[in-house]
């Protein structure tokens, strides 16, 4: 039976402590020393050290089964007291943890000088063979020798509670002692042989500052301080939990969990046998970590995992085929060809698409651009505490809690200048979100995908005005639509005092999004071109007592899906064989998978290629020919080009003699030659069976009558398919 719970809550009641208070001097959590008082968890080696110190006695009376504690009985210390394992009932508040001997101290020597109000250890045997208890009015003797006759003189005394209760013979109480010191020994060294090993590969992390706040381009994740992850947009986290970091990149995200294990939505990431790992970053097709050690863990990318040399790491970073690692020393180290700068003390990093961003010392934003990209000017951005960085957007995050960023899209410069209270921020593409100390979300730039949903408490928006006059908010009026090949933009005038817009489309749509600006947007792959929609849209304000709901302002609109026409084909050309037939040819147009024919305005068929062979046999001699070609596509976003014409006079092959024509007749069912013909001086043209005088053998008839046969100068042979008559 596992006795330590009881020992450390003896020892605390004793000491007159909370829990909270040995927690802190501990510097553990307070749930962690819980943890250990009921008996769910064992401390590690030198936690048991610190308790020892803290309590004065030595660790292998906590660890050793066969020892036991006896308390001070007050109410009877005028009769008797016990040999208390603790100076007094309370500590210093000045009192520090100390490391203690580890030297085995559980045995008293009857001979040596002792402070029996100072804490000690004692073996139930010991404290048989030492008599156990002493009268409180001796207490101050120090300096007296413990000799026979004040054994004597104890055992007289009245025994304390919790005593041992039998006396054993002097031999057989040397031989306890051994037994019990050869048990506390064993325990001891099994205990720390499980607490080292222990620390090596089962410490459990827990939820920091850092990589708590995420966006994708699809998606956005927040994990809070209670391992709570709040995902918008689109984005599976079911494999995400028990984190305690979370990073992502595009439509990919990845989780650090408590154990120091990573787990990735990417199956083609396998990180399944990292471990001791205290930071990560997720890139576009590679994952990097940081473990315990300060090396660096890197699967995917080759040209991004070039980091096994790496040492003295703190955090690392990832992106488009680059790895960037920010060493203890304030210096970076990169993979993926990064020119890294030369300066040193660096406090914060942030890595985009384009370009590096990074803090030196003296507080200023410097960057260096990559993947052939270019940097943002970023140094206007100084004294932050946390840096965000997007291929459209920098910001930086002050200790007041206000967020400052650069950016083309005014929209997004103007929106952080009215947040506040912000603990966390993340940028991609160009979109900015930030998460306030009370965990609500900011955000601002592209939502195409509901990746934010404005919910904290901005001054001011785009969308209210400074009138602060009670009352229903005004109805929503001037709705509009604007069609792209991606999404359906809606937009309507502001309503003074609203702070956020609930748009509603039925059918299958539903609800979108709550919309901080007076604008949303509908993915076209969730609308049917050629319905009808109704699109309804409430201003709200977030004091509801103050300002009610608008009316509901409803409009139907019908989806016609946005298409980019093809580009019409390109020279047309034609060209007459020997045989008689005509060939046109056109260049090929992008994104086109078809091509449709017309001849004279009539359709004449349709062909993945870029040519098109009409049969001398279906063309009239010095005839005039219209011949049209449009390109169409199986992509609903493109529509059929115009139609592209030529017009052509057929003129056939002229011979300049007769040829005498071979016929070979061949049985359609064998395959098999069953007789020949020879046909003599036919001028070269088009001819059939029966224009030719063509006779099958006995027994056979030609099997199509109706086909034309092309004869020239290089072609005067010709097979015939015959079948049974």
């Amino acid at each position: 039976m596992n006795k330590l719970p009881e020992k450390l809550n003896l020892l605390r009641k004793n000491s007159g402590l909370p829990q909270s208070e040995i927690a802190k001097r501990l510097f553990v959590p307070v749930a962690e020393y819980m943890n250990w008082e009921n008996g769910n968890s064992i401390p590690d080696i030198m936690h048991l050290k610190a308790l020892a110190s803290l309590y004065h006695i030595d660790v292998t009376a906590l660890l050793d089964n066969t020892m036991t504690f006896v308390t001070p009985n007050i109410d009877n210390l005028e009769k008797s007291a016990t040999i208390p394992f603790q100076k007094n009932n309370g500590m210093a508040a000045t009192q520090q943890l100390d490391t203690v001997d580890d030297s085995p101290t559980n045995v008293l020597d009857q001979n040596q000088n002792e402070d029996l109000g100072a804490t000690k250890v004692m073996n139930p045997d010991d404290l048989a063979k030492e008599s156990e208890t002493k009268d409180a009015s001796d207490e101050d003797d120090e300096d007296e020798d413990w000799d026979e006759e004040d054994e004597k003189e104890v055992r007289q005394a009245s025994r304390p509670r919790k005593t041992v209760k039998k006396k054993q013979p002097l031999k057989k109480r040397k031989t306890v002692f051994v037994l019990a010191g050869c048990i506390a020994a064993v325990a001891v060294l099994a205990i720390l042989l499980i607490a080292l090993k222990g620390r090596g590969s089962s410490s459990t992390l827990s939820v920091g500052s850092a990589n708590r706040l995420v966006l994708g381009s699809k998606y956005s994740l927040y994990l809070d301080s209670d391992g709570k992850i709040t995902s918008h947009g689109t984005i599976d986290t079911s494999k995400l939990s028990n984190a305690v970091q979370i990073s992502g990149y595009d439509e990919t995200a990845a989780a650090l969990k408590k154990d120091g294990t990573v787990v990735t939505t990417n199956s083609s990431l396998d990180t399944s046998d990292w471990s001791n790992i205290t930071d990560i970053a997720m890139g576009e097709d590679h994952i990097a970590a940081v473990r315990k050690d300060g090396s660096v863990e890197c699967t995917g990318s080759d040209t991004a995992c070039k980091v096994s040399d790496w040492q003295n790491v703190s955090s690392v970073y990832a992106g488009k085929d680059v790895t960037v690692a920010l060493t203890k020393s304030g210096t970076l180290l990169s993979s993926g060809g990064i020119k890294i700068p030369s300066d040193d003390n660096i406090k914060l990093v942030a890595l985009s698409d384009n370009a590096l961003y990074y803090v030196i010392a003296n507080g200023a934003v410097q960057s260096v651009a990559i993947n052939g990209g270019s940097a943002l000017d970023a140094s206007s951005i100084s004294n932050i505490t946390a840096l965000a960085a997007g291929n459209d957007v920098v910001a930086g995050l002050k200790k007041d809690g206000t967020v400052v960023a650069v950016s083309s899209d005014s929209a997004i410069t103007d929106a952080v200048k009215n947040w506040k209270n912000v603990s966390f921020i993340a940028a991609h593409g160009n979109t900015l979100i930030a998460i306030t100390k009370d965990g609500k979300m900011y955000g601002a730039g592209d939502n195409t995908y509901n990746q934010y949903e404005n919910t904290a408490d901005a001054s001011a928006t785009a969308s209210a005005s400074a009138s602060a006059d009670a009352g229903k908010l005004s109805a929503v009026t001037n709705i509009t639509f604007t069609e792209t090949t991606e999404n359906v933009q809606i937009k309507w005038d502001a309503v003074t005092n609203a702070d956020y817009y609930e748009v509603t489309v039925s059918p299958s749509v539903g609800t979108l999004a709550k919309s901080a600006s007076n604008s949303a947007s509908i993915p076209a792959s969730s609308l049917s071109s050629g319905t009808t929609y109704t699109v309804s849209i409430v201003a709200k304000a977030n004091d509801s007592k103050k300002y009610s709901d608008s009316d509901a302002s409803t409009v139907n609109y019908t989806y016609n899906a946005k298409t980019i026409q093809l580009d019409a084909p390109s020279g047309l050309s034609t060209n007459v064989d020997a045989t008689g037939a005509l060939t046109i040819n056109w260049n090929a147009v992008s994104n086109a998978s078809y091509y449709d024919l017309t001849i004279n305005g009539e359709s004449a068929g349709q062909v993945s290629q870029t040519f098109y062979t009409i049969s001398g046999a279906n063309l009239q001699d010095g005839t005039n020919y219209t011949i049209g070609v449009a390109a169409g596509s199986n992509d609903s976003k493109y529509g059929e080009s115009s139609t592209s014409q030529i017009n052509v006079t057929y003129n056939a092959p002229k011979q300049s003699s007769d040829v005498n024509v071979a016929v070979t007749y061949v049985d359609k069912d064998s395959n098999s030659e069953v007789g020949t013909q020879t046909v003599n001086k036919v001028s070269a043209g088009s001819y059939s069976a029966s224009d030719l005088g063509l006779n099958a053998p006995d027994g056979y008839k030609i099997s199509d009558g109706s086909k034309e046969y092309a004869i020239s100068s290089s072609n005067s042979a010709i097979t015939v398919y015959v079948e049974a008559d």
